[in-house]
C-alpha cells in the first residue's frame, strides 16, 4: 500500500509514467480496482504514454472498468502504434485478422503483425509463422514461414518449434536436417507441449534424428497418451508389436 500511496502522490502531480504505473497497480495488485485502473490509464494515455494507450484500448475492447467502445479502442491503438508500441500493433493486426470491428483483411493483418514482430512481439511472430505456413488465410510462403518460425522458436514458442521441426525432419522448405528437427521437437516437449511429446516419442520409435530407443519411445508416447493424444495409443501398440 505504501508503494501505491507514493505512486498516487506522483500521479496526482501529473507524472505520466507514475500514472501508468498506478493504473497497473490498480489493475493487477491487491486490492484490484478496474474502474480506477481505467481512469489512470486514460490520464497517462492522454499524456502520450504509449503503453497506457494500449492498455486503455484493451479495456475499451472488453469493457473492463469502462464502457465498451471499439471505435475509441481502435483510436488509442493507432496512437500507440504510431509510437511503435508493439502490443498495439499486434492488437490492430488481430482486429484485421478476425474482422473484429475492422473489415477482415489478411494483407493488413500481415502488415501489422510484421510491424509488431519487428519490434519483438512474440505473438506476432507466431501468427506470421502460422499464416505463412499455410494454416490460415493466404497461400503458404515457405521462406517467410521459415523466417518467422525460426524467430518464434528461438523465443521459446513450442508450437513454432514443432512446425519448424517438421520442416527440418521432412526437408519442407529447408534442407533436411533430422537431428535438428528432433532437437526442436524435444525443446517443445521439455516445455510441456503435448503434441511435441508425441513427436519425440515417434522419433525414438522410428530412429528419426535420434538413435532408436524403445525405452524412450515408450516414455514419451506414454506421456503423450496421458495428454489424450490419440495417435500416441496407436504408436504404443506398434511399439509393443
Amino acid at each position: 500500500m505504501k508503494k501505491r500511496e507514493r505512486l498516487l502522490r506522483k500521479a496526482r502531480s501529473g507524472d505520466g509514467d507514475a500514472q501508468f504505473c498506478l493504473a497497473d497497480s490498480y489493475a493487477h495488485d491487491k486490492p484490484r480496482n478496474r474502474k480506477k485502473a481505467a481512469e489512470w490509464y486514460r490520464k497517462a494515455a492522454e499524456q502520450g504514454v504509449a503503453g497506457a494507450q494500449t492498455c486503455l484500448g484493451v479495456r475499451l475492447v472488453y469493457g473492463e472498468g469502462v464502457e465498451k467502445n471499439l471505435d475509441e479502442a481502435y483510436e488509442w491503438y493507432k496512437k500507440a502504434a504510431r509510437r511503435k508500441e508493439e502490443h498495439a500493433q499486434f492488437n490492430i493486426g488481430m482486429m484485421y485478422k478476425d474482422g473484429d470491428h475492422l473489415k477482415q483483411s489478411w494483407p493488413r493483418a500481415i502488415q501489422w503483425f510484421t510491424r509488431a514482430a519487428e519490434n519483438g512481439h512474440l505473438g506476432a511472430m507466431v501468427w506470421l509463422g502460422r499464416i505463412h505456413d499455410g494454416g490460415y488465410g493466404p497461400k503458404a510462403d515457405a521462406p517467410k514461414a521459415v523466417k518467422w518460425l525460426k524467430q518464434a522458436s528461438a523465443a521459446g514458442d513450442a508450437e513454432s518449434q514443432c512446425a519448424l521441426g517438421y520442416r527440418f525432419v521432412h526437408g519442407d522448405g529447408v534442407r533436411r536436417d533430422r537431428p535438428l528437427g528432433f532437437g526442436l521437437y524435444r525443446a517443445a516437449a521439455d516445455s510441456g507441449d503435448e503434441w511435441a511429446c508425441y513427436l519425440v516419442g515417434l522419433c525414438y520409435l522410428d530412429g528419426t534424428g535420434v538413435k532408436k530407443s524403445k525405452r524412450w519411445a515408450r516414455h514419451w508416447l506414454s506421456k503423450a497418451k496421458g495428454f489424450k493424444i490419440k495417435q500416441a495409443t496407436k504408436a504404443l501398440t506398434r511399439l509393443d508389436d
